[in-house]
C-alpha cells in the first residue's frame, strides 16, 4: 500500500527566510512515512519540512551517483562531471579519492584554463 504526501508551497528553514517552493505530490511506501514521521518527531520538524530535506538531500547525492558513473564509463570529463554533481572540481577529486576511484587528469579542469 503506498501513501500520498503532499508538500506545501512554503519552505521554511533555519538557515532562510521564507522562500516560494512548487508542490509536488509523490506515493511512498508505509515504511517511508513511518522514517519521515520518526524524523519529523525527533527534529521538530513538519513533515513536508521533513520530506523536502530528504528531497533535497536525495537529489544532491544521486546527482553525485551519476556524475561518478559517466566519469568512470568515460562518457564526460572531470570539469563535466563536477558540473553534473554541482560541486566542484576539487570536491570532486576528493569523493574519487575516498571512493578509490582512479580520475584522469585534465589540467584545463584543475587549473580553469
Amino acid at each position: 500500500m503506498s501513501t500520498k504526501i503532499t508538500l506545501d508551497n512554503i519552505l521554511i528553514d533555519k538557515k532562510m527566510d521564507m522562500k516560494k517552493t512548487q508542490l509536488l505530490t509523490l506515493r511512498t511506501t508505509e515504511s517511508v512515512e513511518r522514517s519521515i514521521k520518526k524524523l519529523t518527531e525527533l527534529e521538530k520538524r513538519k513533515p513536508s519540512d521533513e520530506a523536502r530535506l530528504i528531497i533535497e538531500i536525495g537529489i544532491k547525492e544521486r546527482l553525485k551517483q551519476l556524475a561518478i558513473e559517466k566519469y568512470i564509463k568515460n562518457e564526460v570529463t572531470l570539469e563535466k562531471a563536477a558540473e553534473i554533481a554541482e560541486i566542484s572540481v576539487w570536491e570532486l577529486l576528493e569523493i574519487l579519492e575516498s571512493k578509490k576511484i582512479p580520475y584522469r587528469l585534465d589540467v584545463e579542469a584543475v587549473t580553469g584554463r
